[in-house]
């Protein structure tokens, strides 16, 4: 058994020079290129990823290209087909009311609790909020998507638990994929505006505590957009029938 308090002490000490990480890998690189594409519709839902094609267009081996799948697989953007090998993810209209049941419940959650949040964890609402109003304007729409899905977890971080916020990541790439569908039939590209004015009074209902109100935004928007997307995703799959 431990006695005094002696342990309790700060210990200074030195990392060795082999810990230092190396910079970005050349496969997170990939992945960050092939996420920003898939996202803005280059490489489209239901695209074979092949490797050949992969390794020359990015010149890196196909170790590489392979380790950028895994991560693409595992974030949700990319599915292992039996006969085709790896290809972007193709979602339907169950798919996406499945992950929109999953946000209703973390981020209406998050909502409820604002009056018991910690004011860091409300100014980090309103921080996301400001990121995604200059994404908006930006000109990017995978800048957008990230700020969108950054707001977004910010409200189910107001729960205070770490275990749906990994819950909350858990559906963050297949929601990138929906966002990326949103911006094909619903024009938000071209309307940052439209963005802003979605959110801001979410982000204005946190900021004020106001449970009820921020709760029933969170719902509104939520099934409004839900309803968007499995709709379109309905009508293309009966377009491809």
């Amino acid at each position: 058994m431990l006695s005094g308090v002696g342990y309790l002490a700060d210990v200074e000490f030195e990392l060795p020079q082999d810990a230092r990480l190396p910079s970005v890998s050349a496969a997170e690189q990939v992945v960050t290129r092939m996420r920003r594409l898939i996202i803005e519709g280059q490489i489209p839902p239901g695209a074979r990823l092949r490797e050949a094609q992969l390794t020359g267009g990015f010149e890196v081996s196909r170790q590489t290209v392979r380790e950028a799948i895994r991560n693409l697989a595992h974030d949700g953007l990319v599915r292992h087909d039996r006969h085709r090998g790896a290809v972007v993810v193709e979602l339907d209209a169950a798919d996406v009311l499945d992950i929109f049941a999953v946000r209703r419940l973390l981020e209406t959650t998050g909502a409820s609790r604002v009056r018991e949040a910690d004011s860091e964890a409300l100014a980090d609402v309103e921080r996301a909020f400001e990121r995604l109003a200059a994404a908006a304007t930006s000109g990017s729409w995978a800048g957008t998507v990230d700020a969108d899905i950054g707001f977004h977890r910010s409200l189910t971080a107001l729960t205070g638990s770490p275990r749906l916020v990994r819950a909350f990541e858990a559906i963050a790439g297949e929601l990138a994929f929906c966002l990326s569908v949103l911006r094909l039939v619903g024009g938000e590209e071209r309307s940052p505006a439209m963005i802003i004015s979605q959110h801001g009074p979410i982000a204005g209902a946190v900021a004020d505590r106001d449970a009820e109100r921020a709760t029933t935004l969170v719902q509104e928007h939520l099934d409004r957009h839900g309803a968007v997307l499995a709709q379109a995703l309905a009508e293309r799959r009966s377009a491809a029938a």
